[in-house]
């Protein structure tokens, strides 16, 4: 048997350190997963303290996903996510599985999570902070038919950003990108400025005399009474260390490079320098959060407003949504005499969330048809996977069946949404793509049969003492991976949920095998073998 000849990919190098870095830090998604680890954080783990673990967390993602997914991006500038990596450095069964799981079952299931969440919680969240009465958006979040229509307008959105290339989607991507940090930033001042008996006094003030809802204190007291599981009143080790979980969703993702590594100008230097910029910049975000908005508004009040916000209560009627978001906008409200000014900055503050969520439905789109498409370079999978539009340098037919996946997914959410389905995607992705990728990277360095690559890598003499950065790398990769996976399984929100996805996850694996071995077979019929081409990169 012989290779098959080998044709140049279509794609077009065209993203600066700039674009790729904003890249990388729209995937972290600041203004979403600061909703996420102040709304989530102390709901699943009461009692955990989010400086420390924003600390720990960030020492740990220097080292993946900054140094893993850096030094494998440096070393193979390709476009495909783990992918290729995995196939050259593992196995191209391990390649080629990890890929189906993370571009094309998990992507899809990102879009059947997020359209339906730009509509709730993200217009809810919009409309609270510009005080729409809730009965004016009471259809779209509540019924069927609201959550499908709104999740399908920002999957069309969506669809239409990556279709015209790389170059039009950054333009979209780093517009909403500044208006959503403005609106962090803006919050986050809030919180600076506002002492904590200043907030318990707007709280009393506006909350109670305006809106009827329980005092500060009264808040806390119910939530006690109610969900005393969901409480704490001091800190603990334990819940700390379990906080590097949701806290990871902030710094972690920035891999998503991987998937137009063969798009990035300069590679060797930007993607690696892209995975550090996205990731350290959230790092700081949070970590100011942690000392100011846990300051202003107080320990035990977070976690009351966190479980008000996941279990939303029938006593809890104030307009403002009960997380960081409601309670910038109720400081806001309160300290901002002009109109004008006032409304700005509740939009500004309250579409952060909306756009950061939506983010994630282009950018899933992107690695979808990038993960398919470096697949089918290596012929697993249909020839048109390698089709580029010669006019947008787009995978146009993989993004129209991204698309008609999508939409079929959005329709099964908007009748049954289970918003803790999202860990369940998530531990499945966490497991399956930075686990084995940490593994890669680990052993990058001793693997005879990229043991070309890896002299040409620029990371070949980067060591401590005799170990290899890289394989150091790896190694805490697969430590924080650990954590992360022990957080998730020991959370009594997932409990009920595990029984579910673990059998999920197991199904997509077993497809991912059967896709490759049907593919190979049918190369072999043609009197080709396709494991021949894992010996090199594939062409540019």
């Amino acid at each position: 048997m012989a290779v098959f000849a080998r044709k140049a990919s279509g794609l077009v190098r065209e993203a600066s350190l700039f674009d790729t870095a904003m890249f990388s830090f729209m995937n972290n998604a600041l203004g979403a997963c600061l909703w996420w680890i102040f709304t989530c954080g102390p709901y699943m783990f009461p009692g955990g303290h989010p400086l420390y673990a924003t600390i720990i967390t960030t020492i740990l993602c220097i080292f993946n996903p900054v140094l893993v997914w850096g030094i494998l991006g440096a070393s193979m500038p390709r476009s495909g996510g783990s992918y290729v990596y995995n196939s050259r450095i593992l196995h191209p069964l391990v390649g080629i599985a990890i890929s189906m799981i993370n571009a094309g079952f998990v992507m899809t299931a990102w879009i059947w999570c997020f359209a339906p969440m730009c509509v709730d919680p993200g217009i809810r969240i919009l409309a609270g902070a510009l005080h729409v009465p809730y009965e004016r958006i009471q259809w779209w979040v509540e019924t069927p038919a609201g959550l499908y229509i709104g999740g399908t307008i920002a999957n069309i959105l969506a669809f239409l950003a990556v279709l015209f290339g790389l170059r039009q989607y950054f333009r979209v991507q780093n517009t909403l990108l500044i208006l959503g940090t403005l609106g962090v930033l803006i919050a986050g001042i809030f919180f600076t400025i506002t002492p904590h008996e200043e907030f318990v006094y707007i709280w009393n003030t506006v909350a109670v005399a305006e809106y009827g809802e329980p005092s500060y204190q009264e808040l806390i007291d119910l939530v006690w009474e109610e969900a005393p599981w969901a409480m704490a009143k001091t800190w603990n080790w334990r819940s700390t260390i379990a906080w590097i979980y949701p806290i990871s969703w902030l710094t972690i993702y920035g891999y998503i490079i991987a998937f137009i590594g063969g798009e990035v100008k300069n590679p060797r230097r930007n993607i690696i320098l892209g995975q550090f910029f996205g990731m350290i910049w959230c790092a700081l975000f949070t970590a100011w959060y942690s000392v100011v908005h846990v300051r202003c508004i107080g320990y035990e009040f977070m976690h009351a407003i966190g479980y008000v916000d996941n279990e939303w209560p029938d006593w809890y009627n104030l307009e403002l949504s009960p997380n960081y978001i409601g309670m910038a906008c109720l400081i806001c409200d309160y300290k901002v005499k002009s109109h004008g000014l006032r409304v700005l900055c509740d939009f500004l503050m309250g579409s952060n969330y909306l756009f950061f969520n939506w983010l994630w439905i282009p950018f899933s789109y992107i690695a979808f048809s990038r993960g398919l498409f470096a697949q089918a370079m290596d012929r697993v999978g249909p020839k048109w996977f390698t089709d580029i539009h010669p006019r947008f340098g787009q995978p146009v037919k993989l993004l129209i069946l991204e698309f008609i996946l999508s939409q079929i997914a959005i329709t099964f959410w908007a009748f049954w949404p289970e918003y803790v389905a999202v860990s369940g995607i998530e531990g499945l992705q966490y497991a399956a793509v930075f686990a084995t990728t940490s593994i890669s990277c680990a052993i990058f360095p001793f693997r005879k049969k990229v043991r070309h690559i890896w002299e040409a890598s620029p990371a070949r003499d980067w060591k401590i003492g005799p170990i290899p950065l890289a394989t150091i790398a790896g190694v805490i990769g697969v430590i924080l991976i650990g954590i992360c996976e022990w957080a998730l399984f020991s959370c009594y929100a997932f409990e009920a949920f595990s029984p579910i996805w673990t059998p999920i996850w197991f199904l997509v694996g077993v497809f991912a095998v059967g896709w490759y071995y049907y593919w190979k077979r049918k190369a072999a019929e043609e009197g080709i073998d396709i494991s021949l081409a894992y010996t090199e990169l594939p062409p540019e």
